[in-house]
This record gives structure tokens, C-alpha cells and sequence, in this order.
């Protein structure tokens, strides 16, 4: 729980689905949004990218590892999975 690592709460996480819906983002994870010039706040294009990776029906556990691990790197982020 990435999110969690960089000081979310639980109980935020339990009712927010996108980084998008936390007010209080810590910086550290404020690379998963993107502002608009409008003023809205939208999903950036990597937390895109980890959203696609987790819901691709086609991938091995293992590769869905490997594209959400190397979307966290390209943020210099180490990741573990555990089981």
C-alpha cells in the first residue's frame, strides 16, 4: 500500500479509489495526479498506466509485477509485492 507508506490513513484509503479523491495528498505521492490549467485534478499518466497494468485480464501476476514495478521506478520508488 503505497499510498499508506507516504502517510495516507486507512480509513481515507477505504473510501477513495484514485489519488485524485484525497485533499491532502502528501508529496511524496503527488506524482499520481496532474493538475489542469482549469483547476480540476485529474489521474497523472503514470498512476494511468498503474491503473492499466493492475486490470489487465492478459498479464501473469508476475508481469503485472514487472509493469507496476517499473512504473514505480521510473518515480525512483523500490516496490515489494507480498503475498
Amino acid at each position: 500500500m503505497y499510498l499508506e507508506s507516504v502517510g495516507v490513513s486507512k480509513s481515507i484509503l477505504t473510501n477513495a479509489h484514485l489519488a485524485t479523491e484525497i485533499s491532502d495528498l502528501p508529496k511524496e505521492a503527488r506524482w499520481l495526479i496532474k493538475r489542469h490549467s482549469s483547476g480540476s485534478i485529474l489521474s497523472s499518466m503514470a498512476a494511468n498506466d498503474l491503473i492499466r497494468a493492475n486490470d489487465r485480464r492478459d498479464l501473469t501476476d508476475q508481469e503485472r509485477e514487472i509493469c507496476i514495478s517499473e512504473s514505480f521506478a521510473s518515480q525512483g520508488i523500490k516496490i515489494t509485492f507480498v503475498d
